[in-house]
């Protein structure tokens, strides 16, 4: 027992693990080389069918979206709905649609000239 008959008779030390040092740069590595391999995807045939299938819910779904109770009640919910947040969904939904990856994905690739693309 303690001196003042109860609780720790010592200094209570706080444990720290040590993160390994390479684990955030290998966090930061995979994290790009997905953000690479989803550009790619999403430039390809498939993947233009999926920006394609995500941007007609999108356009669809954006004035249902923000007709729902819980977002009207939130005042970020109300600001968004204020400024015409339906609207803005529907211009990031036809934005994804007519996205064409193709100097963004041959910039990924190393092809920077005009005369490579071709």
């Amino acid at each position: 027992m303690a001196p003042g008959g109860e609780g720790y008779s010592g200094a209570v030390e706080t444990a720290s693990r040590p993160v390994p040092e390479g684990l955030i740069d290998e966090a930061l590595r995979r994290l790009d080389r997905g953000v690479s391999d989803l550009r790619r995807y999403l430039a390809s045939p498939a993947g233009r069918e999926v920006r394609r299938r995500v941007a007609q819910v999108a356009i669809l779904g954006a004035p249902l979206l923000f007709r729902l109770k819980f977002i009207r009640a939130h005042p970020v919910g109300r600001l968004i709905g204020l400024v015409g947040g339906a609207a803005l969904v529907v211009k990031m939904a036809e934005a994804l649609r007519d996205w064409e990856p193709i100097e963004e994905l041959a910039e990924d690739l190393g092809l920077k000239e005009e005369d490579d693309l071709r």
